[in-house]
């Protein structure tokens, strides 16, 4: 799951800290812990945007729920709202440039496929 969250200042500061905190509730109803017998069940990343989009953290960087839910506290950023290119960052960056393997997914593509015939082959699977 990956969480694009609006930190420009047409959001103002509470609004963007309830947006966090909805964050934090969706993380703590999913299974994110990594146990000895198998792989992390959800992951989860967060992109910041406002002027420009910021990662924050990716899909596997963290694999237990309290280090993702001190993660989500990032910073709020003001500037203008460029939803346009946190949309564009997020799918061509955090899912075309997967470092981990999902299972289910196979996002292998021909070295002459276009980005955007590599997106709609992850997301029609």
């Amino acid at each position: 799951m990956i969480f694009v969250v609006d930190a420009s200042d047409s959001t103002g500061v509470s609004n963007f800290q309830l947006m966090i905190q909805f964050v934090g509730m969706v993380i703590r109803s999913l299974d994110i812990d990594s146990s000895a017998d198998g792989p992390t069940i959800s992951r989860v990343g967060l992109v910041t945007f406002s002027d420009s989009a910021v990662l924050q953290f990716h899909l596997n960087r963290y694999t237990t729920k309290a280090a993702l839910l001190q993660a989500v506290n990032v910073p709020y950023l003001t500037g203008a709202t460029n939803t346009d290119q946190a949309i564009r960052f997020s799918s061509f960056i955090i899912l075309l440039v997967l470092p981990i393997s999902l299972p289910h997914i196979d996002y292998t593509a021909a070295p002459s496929d276009p980005p955007a015939v590599v997106l709609f082959r992850i997301l029609s699977i």
